[in-house]
This record gives C-alpha cells, structure tokens and sequence, in this order.
C-alpha cells in the first residue's frame, strides 16, 4: 500500500513544480534584469565623469583644447568636444552602441546654475572653455531587456551625468 501513496505524492510534487517553476524563473530572471539596469547606470555615470574630466583637462589653456573657446576665438583641435564624446564611448564599458547611446556635452559660465545647460539648444551652452567654468556631461542609453521576449516590456531610457569645474 505505501507504494501507491510514494507515486501519488511523486505525481503531485511534479504538478505542483509545473505550477511554481515558471513563477521562480520569471522572478529570477528580472532580479537578473534589475542588475544589468543598476549596472549600465552605474556605467553611464561613471562613463560621464571621465568624459567630464576630458573636458576639464583639456580646458582652452590646454596644447589640445576640447569646446567653445572663451572671446569666441576658433579652437584649431576640437571645437565641438567631439573628444569628450570619443572619452565618454571609451569608457562606456559592457554598453554595446547600437546607435541609442546619446552624449550632451554643455560648458557652463561660472556661476550659472546646471538647469542652464539642461535647456541649451546646442551642445556648448552660454559659456566657455576658461577656467573657473563647470563642464556639463548627460549621457542617455535605450535599455531592452532581455526577458522581453517573455514579458512586453518597452525599451526605456537610462541615464548618467556628471558635472566638473575646469581647472586647465
């Protein structure tokens, strides 16, 4: 008799596995996705902060500078802070670019507060390159996850930013 109620049992566990087993993977695999998203944001601050320190190393009295140069003198080496950007992709590790990493490069006036850079039209703001002036890096990135196939979700966007004054 207790060989029938041993396969009874063995045939209720397997149900009740069938049941749960989808519902531990499916928790399992967005506590995975939760960790890719906190790390790809940890990577596009700390992606930002190096391309802000580009920027504040090579300020207008640098051998090379990057941005807007104070008067509104030319720049011969790189007048759009393309190089911040390049400092920014270089840094931006385990983030495969498939054309939705974006960088917004803003160079300050002393003084002025950070939402000026936030609303500028263009990359270089009001300011310039002098010393004294902060240097704005945003960096934004599309995320799809990898569970989308199971679960719709959308692809959204996270973030990274970084503020430095320029010392060069």
């Amino acid at each position: 008799m207790s060989g029938r109620r041993d396969s009874c049992t063995r045939g209720q566990a397997l149900v009740e596995f069938a049941f749960i087993a989808p519902l531990f993977f499916l928790l399992m695999f967005s506590i995975i996705e939760f960790g890719r998203a906190v790390y790809y944001i940890q990577v596009l601050n700390g992606a930002a902060r190096e391309g802000a320190r580009y920027a504040i190393v090579h300020g207008s009295a640098a051998l090379c500078p990057s941005g807007p140069m104070p008067g509104g003198a030319t720049n011969p080496c790189d007048p759009t802070g393309a190089k911040v950007a390049a400092a920014v992709r270089q840094y931006a590790f385990g983030i495969v670019d498939n054309g939705t990493l974006a960088v917004t490069r803003c160079w300050n006036t002393a003084g002025a507060p950070s939402a000026t850079c936030a609303n500028a039209s263009n990359d270089f703001g009001p300011g310039n390159d002098q010393r004294g002036s902060p240097v704005y890096v945003h960096v934004s990135f599309t995320y799809s996850t990898l569970i989308a196939a199971i679960v719709p979700l959308p692809p959204f966007t996270l973030q990274g930013e970084s503020t430095l004054v320029i010392n060069h």
